[in-house]
């Protein structure tokens, strides 16, 4: 089950991150609270000095957020992480704290979950295994109770957990707080439905 690559030699040296795949990303609203899991082992090359990157970087809703190790990750041995989805956890890329509604607005969209690889200034091997993330049902599972995550009785025009989405017929106006408003969707008489996340274009009639 690990992934490893043992090819550093022939990048240029820098540091570089495990990209990990669509299942992860998109709207995981319901992971607020819970955790993402993960074994690391990696050996490090002639440079042994701390990468002092963020151990993980997260984006989405064009926010960047950053988590980072308390201390350094050792080599050559199998390090589990349990990093929390809550934002005392979670920086902006400028070292701010993170609020709750950057993270959510984050989860809301996930366009990327980066794991560092390299942790010092040159590497020989990285793997990575076992990764797991947290996701709340609403349902019994048999696990913990996702007490963090919240479920609102959303206005006309919203829907999700958190209200996070615009229902069939509207989409984001690009104003408002947070996300934006959602609005009806005007496509003169074509379509009751749109695309929810492209902000309308005034459109000019003789």
């Amino acid at each position: 089950r690990d992934l490893t690559y043992d090819n550093f030699q022939s990048l240029p040296q820098g540091i570089y991150y495990w990209d990990l795949p669509q299942r992860f990303l998109g709207d995981k609203v319901t992971s607020y609270g819970g955790n993402l899991r993960y074994t690391v082992n990696y050996s490090p090359g002639f440079d042994f000095a701390p990468s002092g990157a963020a151990d993980i970087e997260i984006s989405g809703n064009d926010i960047t957020l950053e988590y980072r190790h308390p201390q350094q990750i050792q080599f050559d041995q199998d390090v589990s992480m349990s990093v929390a989805f809550y934002e005392n956890q979670w920086q902006r890329a400028d070292g701010t704290q993170a609020s709750r509604e950057h993270l959510l607005m984050v989860l809301a969209d996930l366009d990327y979950i980066m794991i560092k690889a390299t942790y010092t200034g040159s590497a020989s091997r990285s793997s990575i295994r076992d990764i797991y993330m947290d996701i709340a049902e609403s349902r019994n599972t048999g696990f913990d109770r996702a007490y963090a995550v919240e479920q609102c009785n959303c206005p006309r025009g919203y829907r999700g957990s958190s209200c996070e989405d615009c229902e069939a017929g509207y989409r984001r106006s690009g104003g408002g707080l947070y996300l934006g408003t959602c609005e009806p969707c005007d496509c003169f008489g074509h379509s009751t439905e749109c695309d929810r996340h492209v902000r309308p274009v005034p459109v000019f009639h003789n």
